[in-house]
């Protein structure tokens, strides 16, 4: 677990007072159990001045390569998440030890840098010359930077509990931006679960001066109009792109020195994924998933052309190979889910298998197929929802969007217009960017559902390579039929693995084949001993009414566990449970406020 932390005081705070604060903030995050045997030593960083000061605290991880943390007479630097492009900005033959001060001088000649950078990525530095702590993060947003601002000051933090440990502020639930993720199951904009506090805005940079009446000043280094605005795909710009795909890919694993494990399906996300990771050099185990009939007899022919059997592992709970017994309980799981990621996390996440240890431990790096769907139209690929947008004319993507995220949840009347001014917001933004008609619904993906509702935000040893500036900027050089039809998937895989090019992606059409495999499984999450926490939360437990209608819920528990009921309605439960038990982590939080 990494923590960064950055203040700025407009009011005196004592030596005594501000050691109390730090204090405070690591015993929460650090000492929160003797269940932690071999996460590592604490490795714990500070450079302050008068009014400002920089933090940062990580269990050492003897396999990662890149240093977080680098002061010398100039600069203190740090880095939050392991920063993917790094040998964009620096020499690639720079010693790691020195990299965060390069990175550091390179940045202070010239900001707009940041903007090669991959997300997730948060980058700051204490610069005593100008007495100035400077902090950026990425261009798409995705690493999870937050502010709050009291009558003493600012803070900023990657963890949101953090601002109100040290700032000793209550915590208290948003009341808006839960009626969103009870609707759509993820933070929209720049909301935050907890009242007073903000996700900053994507390719932001804040300045915080020593002096207390000088006020921080903040800029857009944003990347992501020069990533999405339209412009036509040509040969020389493709190779480009992918070159910068495979580099950022190759300088992310160069860092660590873990088994790396990519996901391979029958479908397209996961197979791009892993060809990019092949073709970028790095020696990588591929690994496969059941019970979805097809999905492992597609990976297996994937695995036979690239003869990678030695590389390849099938888990696969229908035949026996891997277990899935609950080993942690969802009440627990869902308890540290929350230590780690205060609410801002896909409940889908609960259904893992979960222990504090994982958080703090590094035992392996990953490359995931999260993001794809920004090059193939996800919003508007199905045939006849594709028609009935464009009869819609200019208001086709607004139309589709709100009615799609208002049928993922049942929630309560009133609530489905916090979600509309969100939606209407982001198309807006997108406009201003050239965006227009089909490709607004693609911006939308890209900022919102990956940015906020991808698991990788919040992780620092998992990589995709559908983040890179490159695969963006070649998702919105394609038109929108090109998208529906995958060619950037076909293309990249004809350009790095033509075996691979020709085998069939993968489809599972569910409804009409009329089946459900995760259920047949029995792990639908009223199949499980999860079922339990679930019935006593809905019996027990009132803060959910607050978003969803009590009697069609409860009515809609009873069938799915008598006689089930569609897929889908598992996330209905997973929110449910996710806002009950934020409840209890709040509790928590403020419990140590208080003392």
């Amino acid at each position: 677990m990494q923590l960064f932390l950055a203040y700025k005081f407009i009011k005196e705070i004592d030596e005594a007072d501000l050691a109390v604060r730090r204090k405070r903030v690591e015993d929460y995050y650090y000492s929160p159990s003797d269940g932690l045997k071999g996460a590592g030593e604490l490795e714990r960083y500070e450079s302050k001045l008068e009014n400002i000061g920089l933090n940062f605290w990580q269990s050492s991880i003897e396999k990662y390569y890149f240093i977080p943390w680098q002061e010398n007479e100039e600069f203190a630097s740090c880095f939050t998440y392991a920063p993917n492009g790094w040998e964009q900005i620096v020499e690639p033959s720079s010693a790691t030890t020195e990299i965060p001060l390069l990175f550091a001088r390179e940045i202070k000649k010239n900001p707009g840098i940041i903007k090669k950078m991959t997300p997730p990525l948060i980058f700051s530095f204490l610069d005593k010359d100008k007495k100035e702590i400077n902090i950026f993060n990425d261009s798409l947003g995705m690493a999870k930077l937050y502010e709050l601002q009291t009558s003493e000051g600012v803070v900023y933090s990657n963890k949101l509990a953090a601002l109100y440990l040290f700032m000793n502020k209550k915590a208290e639930m948003d009341i808006h931006a839960w009626n969103v993720f009870s609707s759509v199951g993820w933070f929209m904009g720049n909301t935050s679960p907890l009242k007073g506090s903000f996700r900053v805005k994507p390719g932001t940079m804040i300045k915080l001066r020593n002096d207390r009446n000088q006020p921080k000043s903040v800029s857009q280094l944003d990347g992501l109009p020069t990533w999405v605005s339209p412009r036509e795909l040509n040969k020389d710009a493709f190779e480009s792109e992918v070159q910068n795909i495979i580099e950022s890919t190759r300088s992310y694993f160069k860092m660590f020195n873990f088994p790396v494990k990519s996901m391979l399906s029958g479908g397209r996300d996961s197979r791009v994924s892993s060809a990019i990771l092949y073709k970028s050099g790095i020696d990588a185990t591929f690994r496969t998933l059941g019970p979805i009939t097809g999905e492992i007899e597609t990976a297996k022919e994937l695995i036979r052309l690239a003869g990678l059997w030695d590389k390849h592992e099938i888990d696969n709970p229908a035949e026996g190979a891997s277990k899935r017994e609950i080993t942690v309980l969802l009440e627990e799981r869902l308890k540290l889910l929350h230590f780690a990621y205060d609410g801002d996390f896909t409940p889908i996440k609960q259904k893992g298998m979960i222990h504090l240890v994982d958080f703090y431990k590094v035992k392996g790096v990953s490359c995931v197929g999260a993001g794809g769907e920004i090059a193939t139209g996800n919003y508007y690929s199905n045939q006849r929802i594709y028609e009935s947008i464009l009869e819609k004319g200019e208001e086709g993507s607004e139309w589709r969007l709100k009615r799609y995220l208002a049928s993922l949840g049942d929630t309560k009347e009133g609530i489905s217009e916090a979600v509309d001014q969100e939606v209407s917001a982001i198309l807006e933004e997108g406009r201003q960017f050239g965006l227009q008609g089909l490709s607004l619904m693609d911006y939308f993906y890209l900022k919102e559902r990956l940015r906020r509702w991808a698991p990788i935000g919040g992780q620092f040893n998992s990589f995709t390579p559908f983040a890179t500036p490159g695969f963006i900027r070649l998702s919105f050089d394609l038109t929108p039929e090109q998208r529906r039809n995958y060619e950037l998937h076909k293309m990249l895989l004809k350009y790095l693995m033509p075996t691979w090019a020709d085998v069939p992606f993968f489809k599972a059409d569910i409804k009409k084949q009329q089946r459900d495999e995760v259920a047949q499984s029995q792990m639908r999450i009223w199949q499980t001993l999860d079922k339990e926490y679930v019935a006593d939360v809905l019996e027990n437990n009132s803060i959910w009414k607050m978003f969803y209608r009590p009697e069609e819920t409860l009515e809609l528990w009873s069938n799915a566990v008598t006689d089930g009921v569609v897929g889908r309605y598992e996330a209905l439960f997973q929110r449910i449970v996710w806002i009950a038990s934020f409840e209890n982590h709040l509790n928590s939080i403020n419990k140590v406020i208080a003392n």
